[in-house]
């Protein structure tokens, strides 16, 4: 009988019947039909996009990060989440958003100001670290779980949300890596921040990325840059590390593991030809007067220390990574440099010595700080080879001591690798 026939003689109750049709749902949880204009217990969900009874919602599982109610999740996550963020273009700069510790209430504060409640300022990292993937079939890699976009974006920022009240990632598109590299951006973070969620927020976004089918260090082009808040460094302290890293070209090719070509360690890439080669104090004339300003108008846009950025010091010397202890090593080098700049007296730094004695100074700083700079630490007694085994073990031995603690603390299972910081691997959190 056609649909026509059907129809044809209807009645009064077939008409109401056909009106109540459109109530007719079944529970996207037990599955059981339901009148949606009679049932008390029936409730439309607008974010799972179906009708449901009150009861069945209230047995679902709630996702993470968005903490709503969910049909499905992975790994605590909801599809909604996986959708929730884009790559930005390489213009993209949002207003910072600084991290930072409250240790009254031992949890995270996130301001739009740098400063303290008592208006001084506080010193803020931010990174950026080039990613690429892994698209050679002849790898042993399986290239089916790669996420791509917008996907790997999403799960980027799912990351940078983890630790409750943070905001901490987003990804930009990056012109000088293949058509599939992404550039991670952190909002800035001070040093506080680092040591109690940092590291494990960043751990957690590398085993991430790795698992995605990307990496860093291996990457011919990736690199890595991390800023530090301008108005927290005064122009003496900014004096003496210019010094430190434009006078010791070889202890910082080491630091920086990588080709110098992104990050020039000469002079005249950031004080200009007619000053690059000129007596000690002509140079450090010009290198005090850029230090009084925190700006080069004739610096080389790939010098080691960028002080282009109205806000921030930039140092562009270091390779990319996926490894926590790698990345733990530049910050340490930073954060150390500065306090060691701070510490020492201007003619410590800023004189006509060797390279090799200016390093010792710093080495004999590390040295009293191997609790604050393990990681640091760990990577100079592996590459410092010219240094004699008594001095790698007075200057690093109490950082080999922890590691050796750690590793043994977390058992013969653990897949963490203690001593690689030139590959992508999972590293130890110290």
């Amino acid at each position: 009988m056609s649909l026509l026939d059907k129809l044809k003689n209807i009645g009064t109750d077939g008409i109401n019947a056909l009106k109540e049709m459109r109530y007719i749902h079944n529970c996207g949880v037990c599955h059981l039909e339901m009148n949606t204009n009679q049932d008390p217990e029936a409730h439309h969900s607008n974010h799972l996009n179906g009708w449901f009874h009150r009861e069945c919602i209230d047995t679902l599982e709630r996702c993470d990060s968005c903490d709503r109610s969910s049909i499905r999740l992975q790994h605590g996550i909801c599809s909604s989440c996986m959708r929730s963020d884009s790559i930005r273009s390489y213009s993209y700069k949002p207003s910072p958003l600084f991290h930072r510790v409250n240790n009254k209430k031992k949890s995270v504060l996130v301001s739009d100001s740098g400063y303290s409640q008592h208006g001084l300022p506080i010193l803020h990292f931010g990174v950026e670290i080039e990613c690429d993937r892994h698209e050679d079939e002849t790898e042993d890699y399986d290239n089916s779980i790669i996420l791509e976009g917008n996907q790997f974006a999403s799960l980027v920022s799912l990351v940078g949300r983890s630790v409750r009240k943070s905001n901490l990632f987003y990804s930009k598109s990056d012109g000088s890596l293949t058509e599939q590299g992404i550039e991670v951006v952190s909002h800035p973070f001070s040093w506080n921040f680092w040591k109690k969620y940092g590291r494990d927020i960043y751990d957690t976004l590398f085993s991430t990325i790795l698992s995605s089918g990307y990496f860093s260090a291996e990457s011919f082009e990736g690199g890595m840059h991390i800023h530090v808040s301008k108005n927290a460094v005064n122009r003496t302290q900014l004096h003496k590390l210019l010094w430190f890293i434009y006078e010791c070209p070889e202890f910082i090719k080491k630091i920086a593991q990588r080709d110098t070509h992104y990050g020039k360690l000469t002079w005249r890439s950031i004080i200009g030809s007619t000053y690059g080669d000129a007596p000690f104090k002509n140079r450090r004339r010009r290198v005090a007067k850029i230090c009084k300003s925190k700006y080069s108008s004739v610096a080389d846009r790939y010098t080691a220390v960028n002080l282009q950025p109205e806000n921030t010091i930039e140092f562009r010397i270091f390779n990319g990574t996926l490894n926590i202890m790698t990345l733990s090593k530049a910050i340490e080098f930073i954060h150390s440099l500065l306090s060691y700049c701070s510490q020492s007296s201007f003619k410590d730094i800023v004189n006509r010595k060797s390279e090799s004695v200016r390093v010792e100074g710093y080495l004999k700083f590390l040295s009293d700080n191997q609790k604050r700079y393990t990681n640091l630490c760990l990577f100079l007694d592996t590459e410092l080879l010219e240094l004699s085994k008594r001095k790698r073990t007075k200057y690093f031995g109490d950082s080999k001591s922890r590691l050796g603690r750690k590793l043994l603390n977390e058992g013969l299972g653990s897949n963490r690798n203690g001593n690689s910081f030139h590959e992508d691997v999972k590293g130890v959190i110290l």
